[in-house]
């Protein structure tokens, strides 16, 4: 999980780093927490993440999926 590509990705797109998690009807808590590798996101809210936010498969990969 790399959570400073997807802080500047969410930036990019106009986005608050507060407010993005009510797009995934979550608290900015759980969505830290998620971001920093404490719980993981599912597979529904990276589905969400990838068309809301435009994220090529190369993208997603580096983001999610690369230690």
């Amino acid at each position: 999980m790399d959570q400073y590509l997807l802080d500047a990705k969410i930036k990019s797109k106009g986005f608050s780093l507060k407010e993005y998690p009510k797009r995934l009807n979550m608290d900015y808590s759980t969505f830290y927490r998620k971001k920093i590798g404490i719980s993981e996101f599912d597979r529904d809210e990276i589905q969400f993440m990838k068309y809301d936010l435009d994220l090529s498969i190369e993208e997603l990969d580096d983001i999610f999926f690369k230690d």
